[in-house]
């Protein structure tokens, strides 16, 4: 957890031990003495993500972004006196939907923990994250001193659940940096009052994901005093109403607000809309006719115009009103009356209704309205914070709620957890999509069944990959459904992409032992005649004995899944409903296919090589095609070149150059071929070996090979399995590009 605290580098129990003198020193001081930190972002809570990067000054200023998943996004610049934020429609409608049309595509001051849970300018600040590094090592051990990213070899410490990479060699940096947060102890704003560094506690425990929960992960770079002056400049003109439209965002001229004053804080910017709620006068009835009535008071702050609805469920439907126009502040009483449905000396129970239909809010048809209520589904209760502009999508799904066969209170409960875990964007995108996507009474259900946090977390998993799926095939239909979904089973997505038929099966495992188990469960959801997609996300284990899959990268993933399958249905019993198996855990998205896991011969160990061997030749054999396109001249080497003492074990054994060109001017031209899950390691390979051929002095020079430009295809060692190989895209999990210029080149495997 991180906790806000103010000057309390005099309260952290110190741990040094020996490597972390020698590394978080240079890397906090490095921090500490830079003008700004531009920093890279991913914070988690509550199922959502929000990602982004920020430049932070040392003076407390900052300016960056703050993104939603699908399209919500957000400029954010913060002062030592508050922070504005210029944000779209979809990003207000999980902040603040109520007033989205007043604040949407404006400069505004946000309220506390609005915007961003963190008081970026002073909790993010260089001299913030240097005591959060020097907080982290001091509690922590190293565990890895091996793993190269982005070209330098970095050390790996962890305290607990938090984890920190920093560069071996130097000028030492922070190359990651991630954990637990504990958003009720942090300044979420620097409007509230004074800047508080953010400092991990309680390291040594792990803290599990739940309601509350919530998980940062850094990447921070120094930046210079340019930089900085521009994070300062952006941010104060945003402070002062002089900001200008970020880039990519919609440009709006009614700017709330005098031209060159502050903009004006969200709280000043009510929703400008009536609100109409109700009070039902009623009573026991003894006589043949029941009456009673009903007060509609406009709770708003916009005139109304309406009719209030009321009536005795099931035996006497909603009767309308008339109730003309309620200025904002105003009552008005209806009466009602109906014929006693009791049987003479008999009693029974019905439930008196009561709603009042305005035509500002829910548009000029009352019918969608009136259907709901007669289910006993009062939209204004079901919506109690909404913008007008998105009233009628909201009763329309409701309404489509009805028609996947949910009843009144069902209803109710899936429109109340809409609200509590922020799914308005993405539940109002998906039923936009109108017969594209047959679903939303699938998703209704499940969020009215939700009972835990878990169950929460995969209906918002299913929601966000559905929405995901309609927005990268806008032609197709997509259909969700949930077979065992009251026991936590699989959800089913289908794509009809106008042609071809996927189906993709979405599960979850925690340990390589329960892979074999929500494989099978998968693939019995699966149909031969449909291409079948299983993606399975893996939930972080916890506690001892826990196992690693969720750092898993592809090759051990691979090598779980080749133990386990004797147990997989689909290798002990054949199918050919599975084109492909995706795993998403911490390192990113990884794509196995039958043949990796099933096969004998598919044994990880086995299939390396040759893989990389066809990858290598391919390269050669296109560079050589290169070099005579452009009437270029030059050895082109068709195996490896050896490098005397260039073992990357550092033994003095000799290493090899998997690609390689000797031009006519004794300059050598180097390339490193490597797996996806291995291209990260590339640069620094590349720089180790280019060091030690220049010590040979056999060479005039040593340089980095130039880019391929383009991705070239090989059919791979499985019948099934083509290769892809190109110039690699610099990510950590990386994949074939036609655009980095760094001599590392990548493969991988596509079925």
């Amino acid at each position: 957890m991180l906790l806000a605290c103010i000057g309390l580098t005099g309260l952290i129990a110190w741990k040094p031990w020996g490597p972390a003198t020698q590394f978080v020193a240079g890397a906090a001081d490095v921090l500490d003495a830079a003008p700004a930190v531009r920093l890279g972002y991913v914070y988690s809570a509550g199922g959502h993500e929000v990602s982004g990067t920020f430049t932070v000054t040392a003076d407390g200023y900052a300016s960056g972004t703050v993104d939603d998943p699908g399209s919500g996004t957000a400029a954010l610049m913060a002062t030592p006196d508050g922070s504005a934020v210029y944000g779209n429609a979809e990003w207000w409608l999980s902040r603040a939907p109520d007033r989205v049309s007043r604040v949407r595509d404006h400069w505004v001051r946000p309220e506390a923990a609005m915007a961003f849970p963190l008081d970026v300018a002073s909790s993010l600040s260089p001299a913030a994250l240097a005591d959060l590094v020097r907080a982290v090592s001091g509690h922590g051990e190293p565990v890895d001193h091996d793993t190269i990213v982005d070209g330098s070899a970095v050390t790996t410490i962890v305290s607990g659940d938090w984890e920190l990479q920093l560069t071996r060699d130097a000028p030492v940096r922070v190359v990651s940096l991630a954990g637990p947060i504990d958003s009720g102890g942090l300044h979420p704003s620097a409007a509230i009052g004074p800047g508080a560094h953010i400092v991990p506690v309680g390291l040594t425990e792990h803290v599990k994901d739940g309601p509350g929960s919530a998980s940062i992960a850094l990447t921070p770079d120094p930046e210079d005093a340019s930089g900085a002056a521009k994070a300062r400049t952006d941010s104060d003109a945003a402070m002062r109403g002089k900001g200008t439209t970020p880039p990519g965002m919609p440009k709006t001229t009614d700017q709330p607000g005098a031209s060159g004053a502050a903009p004006p804080s969200t709280a000043d910017l009510p929703p400008e809309q009536p609100r109409f709620e109700t009070e039902l006068n009623s009573s026991d009835c003894n006589t043949p006719t029941c009456s009673w009535s009903v007060t509609t008071t406009n709770t708003g702050n916009a005139p109304g115009t309406g009719t209030v609805y009321s009536g005795a469920i099931p035996v006497v439907p909603p009767m309308p009103r008339p109730i003309g126009q309620l200025a904002p502040g105003a009552s008005t009483t209806a009466e009602f009356s109906a014929p006693n449905p009791a049987p003479p000396g008999g009693t029974i129970q019905v439930t008196v209704i009561a709603g009042a239909y305005c035509q500002e809010l829910y548009g000029p048809d009352s019918k969608p309205y009136e259907r709901l209520l007669g289910k006993g589904v009062d939209p204004a209760k079901a919506l109690p914070s909404l913008d007008k502009a998105y009233v009628p999508f909201a009763v329309d799904a409701m309404n489509r709620m009805l028609d996947a066969g949910l009843d009144g209170p069902a209803v109710n409960d899936a429109m109340a957890k809409v609200e509590e875990y922020r799914l308005q964007p993405a539940l109002f995108h998906l039923n936009a999509a109108g017969a594209r996507f047959q679903g939303i009474g699938t998703i209704a259900e499940s969020l009215a069944a939700a009972r835990t946090y878990e169950d929460m977390m995969r209906v918002v998993e299913a929601v966000d990959f559905t929405r995901d799926l309609l927005d990268r095939a806008p032609g197709g239909t997509v259909t969700l459904t949930a077979p065992n979904a009251s026991k936590g089973g699989p959800w089913v997505v289908g794509l009809d992409s106008g042609g071809d038929l996927y189906r993709y099966v979405l599960t979850t495992a925690s340990t390589a032992a329960e892979l074999a188990g929500a494989l099978n469960d998968a693939t019995d959801l699966l149909d031969a005649d449909v291409k079948g997609i299983v993606r399975i996300r893996v939930e972080r284990a916890w506690g001892e004995g826990a196992d690693s899959l969720w750092n898993e990268d592809w090759p051990e993933l691979q090598r779980d899944l080749h133990k386990k399958n004797g147990g997989i249905k689909i290798c002990r019993d054949g199918g050919d409903g599975l084109a492909a198996l995706l795993i998403d855990n911490k390192l990113g998205e990884h794509q196995l296919a039958t043949e990796d896991f099933c096969a004998p011969e598919t044994d990880p160990a086995k299939l390396k090589t040759p893989r990389h061997d066809k990858a290598r030749d391919k390269a050669t054999e296109f560079i050589k095609e290169h070099l005579e396109a452009n009437g270029l001249t030059g050895t082109v080497g068709v195996r490896e070149l050896i490098v005397p003492g260039g073992s990357k074990k550092g033994t003095g054994n000799i290493g090899k150059i998997d690609n390689w060109v000797l031009d006519d001017n004794n300059v050598l031209h180097i390339w490193e071929m490597k797996s996806e899950s291995e291209a990260y390691k590339g640069p620094g390979e590349l720089e180790w070996y280019r060091q030690k051929l220049l010590e040979t002095g056999a060479y005039a020079d040593v340089v980095l090979g130039f880019p391929l430009g383009e991705v070239l295809t090989e059919p791979g060692v499985l019948p099934s399995e083509t290769l892809e190989i190109g110039d690699w895209d610099g990510t950590r999990t990386g994949k074939p590009t036609g655009e980095n210029p760094l001599g590392v080149l990548v493969y991988r495997s596509l079925y």
